[in-house]
């Protein structure tokens, strides 16, 4: 995001609305949280090498459980099937050609596509642990209410909509699209709980299977 040569194009989306809010875009929020979760798990790591042990301390299992939990899953789903499904519909309304100009293919996926890979295979070989529903309902809660905060003020502030969708939508289908979403993020939330013990390879499901939740 700090790279990108936005002169690289004269586009007024690109210029007038990327270039500014290129901080308040979901993907880039989702990526975030991808790499705050990944130094979780470096941290854990070091700990566990520190101590000379295969048990992590439960402080730090809890944090990693819970971020992947309550924010990595739920978003990734939606930010690599929402994109990817608009992109299918009209890629004009989330990815004008203008983008790539500024915006390589390369780094499309890296974003939308790879992510998704990365998470069915952290499913896949660890085991995380869900804390109460309501404590996570709630901090996905939070995580968007913040964004949303930030997503409407650039619209009140600046006129401009961060997505090509909401601009050639009325009013009612913006809070209809903003309402299915977030339904959709919760559901993604609930998926990822009932998916979680059954995506875990069976050798570390036995490994692990005195594990419990918190």
């Amino acid at each position: 995001m700090t790279q990108i040569d936005y002169n690289k194009s004269d586009d007024h989306y690109v210029h007038n609305v990327m270039k500014k809010f290129k901080w308040r875009y979901f993907t880039g929020w989702n990526f975030t949280v991808q790499i705050i979760y990944f130094m979780t798990c470096v941290t854990e790591d070091i700990m566990r090498l520190m101590k000379h042990t295969s048990v992590p301390n439960d402080w730090i299992r809890r944090v990693k459980d819970f971020i992947f939990t309550s924010l990595f899953f739920p978003g990734t789903l939606f930010v690599t099937l929402m994109f990817w499904i608009v992109y299918l519909i009209d890629r004009k309304l989330v990815c004008p050609v203008a983008v790539e100009v500024v915006v390589p293919s390369w780094i499309n996926h890296s974003i939308h596509t790879v992510i998704i890979v990365v998470l069915v295979i952290e499913m896949r070989i660890t085991r995380h642990r869900y804390s109460k529903r309501s404590l996570g309902l709630a901090a996905l809660a939070i995580y968007l209410t913040a964004y949303d905060i930030l997503f409407f003020n650039a619209f009140i502030t600046d006129g401009a909509w961060i997505y090509p969708l909401y601009q050639v939508l009325n009013w009612f289908y913006r809070m209809l699209l903003l309402v299915t979403s977030t339904t959709t993020i919760f559901g993604f939330y609930i998926l990822g709980e009932c998916l979680s013990d059954k995506l875990v390879g069976y050798q570390l499901q036995r490994i692990n299977e005195k594990i419990n939740s918190y």
